[in-house]
């Protein structure tokens, strides 16, 4: 279905209390406050939140190359930072980078950011790029992200690319070739195995044999499992990354508001009434009843899995599993003085797999509209000498991707290496080709460094790159390891692996639900969630007949509302008739 490029002010109703400066245009002088047009201060979320010192090279990198004396504002809690810079007109902040679309909104609406980018990007190519750059699946339209961002046909901010999933379904290899290989075994008299040489999981049922293979044959005492198909981490309040990729094989997540949907017909529906999350129980009861899972899965913490243990055999993870599996055997063996076991082909990714009686099964999830949202204060924009030094800046530091043949190049302009990565601005932070590979790796540890780098001694300099950065740049970075090695190599294949699978976008995530009926309905649905899958002495027609009235109970609450709201909301947008 091509969805209609109606502009709409859903999510940016605002009301206007600056006269803002536009190219050629008239204006209303502002006030700048006591800031010189050199000084600019740069209001972000934190990575690391740490103060720097006098000497800031990258401080002294802005201050060179574009001839402003910058300040940065690293704000652990962005949201209450931010409400209060832009409530004192003398600490409003020149640039202001938003996390998510709510933040971004709560400042716009006060309006005391610029509202319209469109006059600048004639001078932005690289912005420009990315704001004429189509979704995937809506060729000729606008992208969501600029119908998101457009009010009254004015630009109200601009945006990094989004970023790529990075989580994905990752197999114990090694494993699955013992699986492919296997003779033919029986539970309760029901064949479940040998997978054969071309065993993919490509349905729940492939996992659950799987895991059940790994029960019978990974475990040398039947009656003290150490073993097992499955891992997460519940902290007492839900099912983790379980809940997070085991509805993906039958539909959108279960969860609000993310995994509200709308289809060709215009109908709007979530995981709890169409199916979905029924479908997700019986696979997680089933995993449960059957001992395929750790016993400890609802309490534990992510600390205490033990996938990394080589002890789990189907896991949701990043690229990074492979990594943090080899630190694990590697802290094992300098314990004990032993030779680490070498665990890099252990794990291997793969797509989502897919119910073949679902068709809206099988698909990554993602959020992909927006990456970082940036734009500058009203006060900023009246600074027309200001201004100048700020568009050249952003549009330096905005990286583009392009795609041929398959391959990505990574357009990341000096700016973007000496901010992000401090490449070009300290002399131990080098870049290295990686043979086959577009990216490049940059080792940022200490081990064998002569000179620590600034970053190093002080953790708050990387805190510079936080306002434009992409994580999906073509950089690998690693601090255990000083050379490219083979563990590097694993983690690289895995996510382009995982970026290259058929993905879904998540149209629900730019809903506006009421907090409070959200919260109600999604603590409802955790409470049923672990009665459903934990019950023992339920009958089939007992699990329907729950499930059914607690489906009954989740629309009276709040439910049909929510699903009402999205429908409005995506009208507005002109997503459906």
């Amino acid at each position: 279905m091509k969805l209609k490029t109606r502009i709409v002010s859903l999510l940016l109703s605002t009301v206007a209390v600056f006269t803002v400066v536009g190219c050629g245009g008239d204006r209303t002088p502002v006030d700048t406050g006591t800031k010189s047009s050199n000084e600019v201060t740069i209001l972000c979320s934190a990575a690391v939140g740490t103060p720097t010192n006098a000497n800031d090279p990258y401080k002294k990198y802005i201050k060179d190359n574009y001839g402003l004396d910058a300040t940065l504002v690293a704000a652990s809690d962005f949201s209450t930072t931010s409400q209060l810079m832009f409530s004192n007109t003398d600490d409003m902040p020149d640039i202001v980078a938003f996390e998510n679309i709510d933040s971004f909104r709560t400042i716009f609406n006060q309006g005391v950011l610029l509202s319209d980018w469109n006059p600048y990007l004639s001078k932005m190519p690289n912005f420009q790029a990315i704001v004429n750059t189509e979704d995937a699946d809506r060729p000729g339209e606008d992208s969501i992200a600029k119908l998101m961002l457009t009010e009254d046909n004015g630009l109200a901010a601009l945006w990094t690319l989004p970023d790529p999933p990075s989580w994905s379904l990752k197999i114990r290899e090694d494993w699955a070739d013992e699986y492919r290989n296997a003779p033919a075994g029986y539970v309760n008299g029901v064949e479940y195995y040998p997978a054969g040489a071309g065993w993919e999981p490509n349905t729940p049922d492939d996992l659950l044999n799987f895991a059940r293979w790994i029960k019978i044959n990974k475990n040398s005492n039947q009656n003290k499992l150490e073993n097992f198909g499955f891992s997460t981490a519940g902290l007492q309040t839900d099912f983790g990354v379980l809940g997070t990729w085991v509805p993906l094989m039958y539909g959108a997540v279960c969860q609000l508001p993310w995994g509200v949907y709308f289809d060709e017909d215009g109908n709007v529906d979530f995981g709890i009434t169409d199916g979905t999350e029924k479908l997700m129980l019986d696979f997680i009861r089933t995993i449960i009843k059957e001992e395929l899972i750790e016993p400890n899965w609802y309490y534990q913490s992510v600390t205490e899995k033990t996938s990394f243990q080589g002890k789990i055999g189907i896991e949701w993870y990043t690229g990074e599993i492979s990594e943090t599996t080899q630190a694990y055997f590697n802290r094992i063996a300098a314990k004990d003085g032993t030779t680490p076991i070498d665990t890099t082909d252990w794990w291997k990714t793969y797509p989502v797999p897919k119910d073949p009686a679902c068709p809206n099964g099988g698909y990554q999830a993602s959020d992909g509209f927006l990456g970082t949202i940036i734009t500058v204060s009203v006060k900023a924009a009246n600074d027309e000498a200001k201004m100048e030094k700020i568009v050249k800046l952003l549009d330096d530091l905005a990286m583009t991707k392009t795609v041929s043949n398959g391959k990505t190049q990574y357009n990341r302009s000096a700016a973007y290496d000496a901010l992000r990565w401090g490449v070009g601005v300290e002399s131990t932070l080098e870049f290295q080709t990686i043979e086959g590979s577009e990216r490049v790796f940059l080792y940022t540890g200490d081990e064998g460094v002569a000179t620590r780098s600034y970053r190093s001694q002080y953790p708050g300099a990387w805190d510079w790159g936080m306002f434009f950065r992409s994580k999906d740049d073509g950089v690998v970075q690693g601090t255990s390891d000083k050379d490219i090695t083979k563990t590097i190599m694993k983690v690289i294949e895995h996510d382009a692996a995982t970026a290259n699978y058929t993905r879904r976008l998540q149209y629900g995530s730019v809903l506006k639900l009421d907090p409070s009926t959200v919260s109600a309905l999604t603590k409802k649905m955790q409470a049923f969630e672990y009665k459903y899958v934990t019950a023992k002495d339920w009958s089939e027609q007992k699990y329907q007949d729950e499930y059914n009235a607690f489906v009954a109970d989740w629309k009276r609450s709040g439910g049909d509302k929510i699903l009402e709201d999205a429908k409005k909301q995506f009208k507005n947008y002109g997503w459906i008739a």
